[in-house]
């Protein structure tokens, strides 16, 4: 048993991170199935690469709050571009990686989304 409280919300955390990962390689799985060039593959290749800032800068220990915030800008504008996806096989593939990702390594809430889409209008 943890003692600690602040120790079990690390490892809590820890472990939903972790459960990112897998919702990660889905959308790279999805990314090999649609167009190379299209906006949207653009964009989720972007994600990739600010989730690869985010592990870093918590891997170093630095405050990831910059990086965290283009993470949930990137994935409002994915989200607004799902609606364009001909596949919606697809589409649903990855908005439940999204809100996955969102929820889990973000942990940011919905409420914490409407207000970055109310910031942004």
């Amino acid at each position: 048993m943890v003692q600690s409280d602040r120790l079990k919300q690390k490892i809590n955390l820890a472990l939903i991170e972790s459960s990112a990962v897998i919702d990660l390689t889905r959308v790279q799985e999805l990314i090999e199935k649609m167009p190379v060039q299209s906006s949207i593959t653009l964009h989720l290749q972007e994600l990739q690469s600010q989730m690869d800032a985010y592990f870093y800068a918590k891997e170093l220990d630095h405050s990831d709050l910059q990086v965290r915030q283009h993470i949930l800008d990137k994935i409002q504008i994915i989200q607004a571009e799902l609606i364009q996806l001909q596949d919606l096989s697809i589409a649903r593939r990855l908005q439940v990686s999204l809100n996955n990702i969102q929820s889990s390594l973000c942990h940011a809430t919905w409420d914490e989304m409407s207000q970055v889409r109310l910031l942004g209008a």
